[in-house]
């Protein structure tokens, strides 16, 4: 037997390459005479409406393996005996459902059976590790929607504005997993997209030391399983608005509506005729038009602005000749107030009232989301001698965002009839925020069953393939195709990408010279035409097309209005230029092997997963900046000098003195006269890296990997991930052991400076610009040997005609990680648990991947930047975990668990002393230790009431919170934390408390229900600092007053509420509910500002330049200019959301 599965073993040792989540648990018990005590073997044991089932061995023991989560009907029968049913058994991810002992009793009346149901435990004595389990029947009952905040509410876990932290570690360190397929963006290692909440089967939380079959995290697992098909068709439909005042007010405590809607409906069943095949789907829409705000926000008066560019109103009447909205030198006006020139629009004249500071909705902060999953299970019984069974299944996620901008917030708008090719006029004004797409989808097969010939061992084989699709930009200018201007001033025939969001006007025909004659009439001549001019000149006329009225003009940098406490307004490059999008792939094969030997649950298995990365960045304004300075020559241009004293200083393109048009090239061009295609290819080049374009699997202009400008080092990164283990899961009554091994291989399949030439110290760059391939040496020292900091030329040298490259294949990352669990279950109401474990956590690919392009525009352009590192290694946890389990009475149980870890390798921004100049780069550095106890209590039902209780008691230190927490260090060029103060997330305490009545089908009002949250926190941490203004700028960095995150913000307090109230209408159960988030509707603090601990005052206006500022800068009034400033800093998200009430009605049969 042994050999036999030795060679299994081996087959799948192929396989073996990171294993992602476990779909199934296994349900085991042991069946007795009733009447003699003997155990029964051969007894059949069914999981009804299934093909899973087993056979009591000759100890009477039986085990039903890779049964998915739900609740299952398992029935006993054996000739001579009683058969028995019961229902309400549940079966969990990864863990076992031990039923205990079963007694039979002899058959006193031929076909009798006995029918219980199994109570629901609370306690999971097989674990030996802290489990959270959340079902979909509690779910259904809470007064929040989603994964995110079903986790936030257990043990060991901070919620950091929705990031979650798990036992002290980084957001970054908690793998997502819904139905064995990840749901973790490798790139940010964020959980991505949901899933409709009526699909969810169970959430199953484990806060570390889960076994060796988990790979890629090193804090926690969360895996969410979703439904399937039962035997009989099911429907369940959900309907859900929100209710308030639409409009903000300066009432905090007024209710509000958002605007929120949700619609869901899911199916799920056999399909007729051939019910050995099942079925579910479910799909889910959520609007919500204006977002919650938990503090106030400042709000113009739109009818003191200009409904075509929203510009104050109060500027001097104009003839608008060239349809721009604003007015232009040459277009006549109306000189109301005498000055003799024209009176611009001006913010400096709106008046105190003219502002408002309120609650409530946010406008034009939207999004649109669809969510959707679905699976079909086969029973391929029907069809083969096989007890195999094949899954399908996937989920798709889509959204559409407009994100709110604080400093956008009051003066930014524009009209939402504008495109990119010029401003329109017809629409209505709205904020000017970037909006994002993103679109995920994920695709899985499963095939599973038992291998012919081997008692109680089975196999698991899947493949699946996920995709996320990102894209953010402006609402005005989006991919902002546009052309450009020759240096001849002639106008391009084609476009390029993303110029138009840093631009303002195009040229759309022949520019005319404007003079004004001797009777003072204005005379015009084509730009081309030198001959014969007379009179003074006046102007040129330019006839072009406005594409973006609220942008100042190229190479225009933002007025700093400090009157305004420097909210950006209208006119002063109110566009987004910035723009970002990415496409990450992923294909992961896996498999199992899964073989009950005795007591030992033997499991071997791995997988396999290649990744696509690509990614594209660019600054649309320094784009178009480029191409102002620095006009790209035209193949087909006459070739003219640029006479600047022409038309009294205006200047001309003109011919050359002796009548040959000797058009003088800017020196800066690269065209030879014979390969204008390169010369384009290289002017491209250099205006896209100039604009700091990252360009990661498209080319410098965010073109497909088939352009000419593709270079091969810039191609789509595809990291390789491998993993392989072994786990015992040993299980007897008084004793659980898990021992597992698992082997990590990461290949980032990645490029880095060769150590021989000097590494990430010592760059070289050729005389194109471009990153040297090959690189030489020149004996500095003279001691005849190529010493690595001497590879200083790209070109060959006297000393060395060969050269290395100067790039080399990054190595790959290789761990073997033990892990061990052990579980006593003293009884069968005690157990203690003990864990040892270490993690390996792949490093964020977006901390991971750059282009080359992008390093370059890094270190050659001056500014503090930070470049991404191809050679960070993942981050490594070692953790130790003991706990208790005990029923302090059938209905009452508690759980407490003390855990300690350690973390290294964390990534960090760190210098790099290098030639031709420093840099800074990501590196591995921090470390962190993490010590808490997490308790919780729970009931089964007390009469119509339950209670479920959480409590964690956290410390969380470490020498940097993320890895941007040492930039300013990094920018000052300052020394790196060697010491661990707390870190920015170190909750001290967190609790949450849930109370859930229900009245069931009893009572005078039946089938009501309400369930009550209460949660608290303990204030995050921040560091005290001198007051300085957190809006004008002036300093580089803070100045600590105590020591590094001794500072602790207020305590979080919050309660939400649902009351729901089922009618029953023959079989179909109607039910209508409300749900009241924040009942109170508490001002949770979120964030301070260092400088104060406040969350809406950095203690600027207490400081004498403060004073100076509402003295003889502000806008209106003093005291409006102390509201205004504060309204600037006291950004909404400082505080959580505000009081929410919804509505709903749900709808199951």
């Amino acid at each position: 037997m042994y050999k036999r599965f030795l060679k299994i073993f081996g087959i799948m040792a192929i396989f073996s390459m990171v294993l992602t989540a476990g779909q199934t648990g296994k349900i085991t018990g042991k069946v007795l005479d009733k009447e003699t005590g003997n155990p029964l073997p051969g007894v059949n044991v069914l999981l009804e409406g299934t093909s899973m089932g087993a056979a009591t061995d000759a100890n009477g023991e039986f085990y039903v393996m890779e049964v998915p989560p739900g609740l299952y009907n398992v029935q006993f029968s054996f000739i001579g005996f009683t058969s028995l049913n019961i229902s309400n058994v549940r079966s969990t991810v990864d863990l076992t459902t031990n039923m205990g002992t079963i007694n039979l009793e002899p058959e006193v009346i031929e076909g009798e059976a006995i029918s219980v149901t199994a109570e629901k435990p609370l306690i999971e004595v097989n674990a030996t590790n802290e489990v959270r389990v959340v079902r979909s029947e509690d779910i259904k009952n809470l007064p929040l929607r989603g994964v995110t905040n079903v986790v936030a509410l257990q043990t060991s876990v901070v919620d950091d504005e929705g990031s979650l932290h798990i036992r002290g570690g980084r957001s970054e360190e908690v793998a997502y997993y819904t139905d064995g397929v990840t749901s973790t963006d490798p790139y940010s290692l964020t959980k991505r997209g949901s899933i409709p909440n009526i699909s969810i089967e169970e959430v199953s939380i484990q806060a570390g030391g889960f076994g060796a079959e988990y790979g890629s995290a090193g804090s926690g697992i969360v895996n969410t399983t979703t439904k399937t098909g039962g035997n009989k068709l099911s429907v369940t439909s959900e309907l859900i608005s929100d209710i308030g005042d639409t409009a903000p007010s300066e009432d905090r405590h007024k209710l509000y509506s958002y605007g929120y809607k949700l619609a869901s409906f899911g199916l799920g069943g056999p399909i007729p005729v051939m019910d050995f095949i099942k079925f579910y789907g479910a799909v889910e829409t959520i609007n919500e038009d204006d977002s919650p705000a938990g503090g106030s926000f400042p709000i113009i008066d739109r009818s003191k602005l200009n409904s075509a560019n929203g510009l104050p109103n109060n500027g001097e009447a104009f003839v608008d000749d060239n349809g721009n909205t604003i007015w232009d030198a040459g277009e006549s006006y109306t000189d109301s107030d005498g000055s003799g020139s024209y009176t611009a629009p001006n913010y400096l004249l709106l008046g105190d009232d003219d502002i408002k500071f309120v609650y409530g909705p946010r406008a034009d902060n939207w999004y649109e989301r669809l969510n959707a999953n679905w699976n079909v299970l086969i029973d391929l019984e029907a069809l083969i001698p096989f007890a195999w069974r094949i899954k399908v299944g996937g989920a798709l996620f889509n959204n559409h965002s407009s994100n709110y901008s604080h400093s956008r917030s009051l003066f930014t708008y524009y009209n939402d009839a504008s495109t990119m090719d010029g401003a329109g006029t017809t629409g209505s004004l709205k904020h000017r925020y970037s909006q994002s797409e993103s679109d995920m989808s994920t695709f899985y097969t499963r095939l599973s069953g038992n291998i012919p010939g081997f008692d109680k061992m089975f196999f698991n084989v899947q493949y699946s393939r996920g995709s996320i699709k990102d894209n953010s930009y402006d609402p005005v200018t989006k991919d902002g195709y546009g052309k450009y201007v020759y240096e001849d001033g002639s106008l391009s025939t084609g476009e390029v990408p993303y110029i138009q969001g840093g631009k303002y006007y195009d040229l759309s025909g022949t520019p005319e010279w404007v003079y004004i004659d001797e009777s003072g009439n204005e005379v015009t001549t084509d730009y081309w035409d030198y001959s014969g001019e007379s009179g003074t000149f006046d102007r040129i006329n330019y006839d072009t097309t406005w594409v973006n009225p609220l942008y100042r003009g190229v190479n225009l940098s933002p007025v700093t209005k400090v009157e305004l406490a420097n909210y950006s307004v209208a006119g002063v490059n109110s566009g987004y230029s910035g723009v970002y999008k990415a496409e990450k792939l992923r294909d992961e094969v896996k498999a199992n092997l899964l073989w009950q030997f005795g007591k030992h649950e033997l499991k071997a298995g791995g997988a396999y997963e290649k990744g696509t990365i690509r990614s594209y960045s660019v600054s649309g304004g320094s784009v178009a900046r480029y191409f102002h300075h620095n006009r790209p020559y035209s193949e087909s241009s006459d070739r003219w000098e640029w006479d600047p004293d022409y038309n009294d200083g205006a200047g001309a393109l003109v011919a050359g003195g002796d009548g040959v048009p000797d058009f003088k090239q800017d020196p800066s061009d690269t065209y030879n006269g014979t390969d204008y295609a390169g010369y384009w290819d290289d002017y491209l080049f250099q205006a896209y890296k100039a604009a700091y374009a990252n360009n990661v699997g498209y080319d410098v202009t965010g073109g497909p990997e088939s352009s000419s400008l593709m270079q091969d080092i810039n191609k789509a990164r595809t990291p390789i991930i491998m993993a392989g283990y072994f786990q015992d899961k040993y299980e007897t009554d008084d004793l659980i052991l898990n021992v597992g091994l698992r082997y990590d291989y990461i290949d980032p399949a990645n490029k880095v400076f060769n150590p021989l030439t000097g590494g990430n110290s010592n760059i070289v760059i050729n005389s194109e610009g471009y990153l040297a391939e090959t690189v030489y040496y020149n004996d500095i020292n003279g001691d005849n040997t190529a010493d690595p900091s001497e590879y200083t030329s790209a070109i060959p040298t006297d000393d060395d005609q060969t050269g290395l490259v100067h790039q080399v294949a990054v190595k790959p990352s290789k761990q073997i990680s033990p892990r061990i669990g052990i579980g006593f279950p003293i009884t069968d109401r005690t157990a203690f648990h003990a864990t040892y474990g270490k993690y390996l956590q792949p490093a964020r690919w977006d901390n991971l991947y750059i282009s080359w392009n992008r390093f370059l525009s890094n270190i050659q352009q001056g500014n503090y930047t930070r470049s991404n590192n191809p050679e960070l290694q993942p981050t490594k946890t070692t953790e130790y975990e003991i706990g208790f389990k005990q029923l302090v009475t059938n209905d009452i149980s508690i759980d407490m668990t003390l855990f300690y870890t350690e973390k290294k390798d964390f990534i960090q921004i760190r210098n790099i002393a290098a030639s031709p100049t420093g840099y800074a780069l990501y590196s591995n550095g921090d470390f962190s230790t993490n010590k808490g106890l997490a308790f919780s209590l729970r009931t089964r039902r007390l009469g119509n009431t339950k209670i479920d209780a959480n409590y964690t008691l956290s410390y969380a230190g470490g020498t940097g919170s993320n890895a941007d927490t040492g930039y300013r260090i990094a920018w000052l060029g300052g020394n790196d934390p060697t010491f661990t103060s707390p870190l920015t997330f170190d909750q001290r305490h967190t609790a949450s408390f849930i109370i859930d009545y229900r009245t069931g089908n009893k009572g005078l009002i039946k089938l009501f229900g309400a369930n009550m949250l209460f949660r608290y926190g303990s204030g995050m941490k921040y560091t005290p600092s001198k007051p300085r203004t957190a809006i004008f700028g002036g300093q580089l960095s803070d100045q600590p007053v105590a020591a590094l995150n001794s500072g602790i913000m207020p305590a979080t307090f919050n309660a939400d509420l649902r009351l729901d109230k089922t009618f029953m209408l023959n079989n179909v159960a109607v039910g209508v509910f409300c749900v009241v988030n924040n009942v109170f509707n508490t001002q949770m603090v979120t964030d301070v500002y260092n400088y104060s601990g406040l969350p809406d005052n950095d203690g600027y206006l207490t400081t004498q330049a403060g004073q100076n500022w509402v003295n003889d800068y502000a806008i209106g009034s003093e005291t409006f200019g102390e509201q205004l400033y504060n309204s600037r800093i006291a950004y909404p998200t400082n505080y959580a959301s505000a009081r929410h009430v919804q509505i709903g009605v749900r709808v199951d049969f």
